[in-house]
């Protein structure tokens, strides 16, 4: 699959929210980047779980940067934003199944353990680097298959 355009059409697919919360989008997708081999709907899925938290995060609006390049035989994909942050009590707990800090009714805290599962199944890595007050940033590692 071609992330830049599965990038594209996630953050399109937000565009009126975005507006509406008043949160600026910047994409920085690097050019010719190989395809990867992998699900599209689970990619999809990792894409809209990372792009809502980071929404939720910034309740009254902020920056959301999602940028795409090739580190040596890996496809990277970061999505960082300028919202809350979190405390490193929280950090090691984010990929824990239904840990949430969400009010009840708000989320299940099943959404990083999927995207941590998506991306193990398909040989990535997930990391996060995180502050209370100065944003979030995932970081998707995933593998290139040369094709013959």
């Amino acid at each position: 699959i071609d992330m830049n355009y599965l990038v594209e059409d996630v953050i399109s697919f937000f565009e009126s929210r975005f507006h509406k919360e008043a949160i600026r989008v910047h994409m920085l997708l690097q050019p010719d980047l190989p395809h990867i081999r992998a699900d599209l709907s689970q990619m999809r899925q990792v894409l809209i779980n990372l792009v809502v938290n980071s929404m939720q995060a910034m309740p009254g609006g902020g920056s959301l940067t999602i940028t795409t390049s090739k580190i040596k035989n890996k496809i990277s994909i970061m999505i960082e934003d300028t919202g809350e942050g979190m405390s490193k009590k929280v950090l090691k707990q984010v990929f824990v199944p239904f840990f949430t800090t969400k009010k009840v009714g708000q989320g299940t805290g099943l959404g990083l353990p999927v995207v941590h599962g998506i991306v193990s199944s398909h040989g990535g890595t997930i990391t996060v680097d995180s502050k209370p007050g100065n944003g979030s940033r995932f970081e998707v590692l995933l593998p290139i298959v040369e094709t013959e």
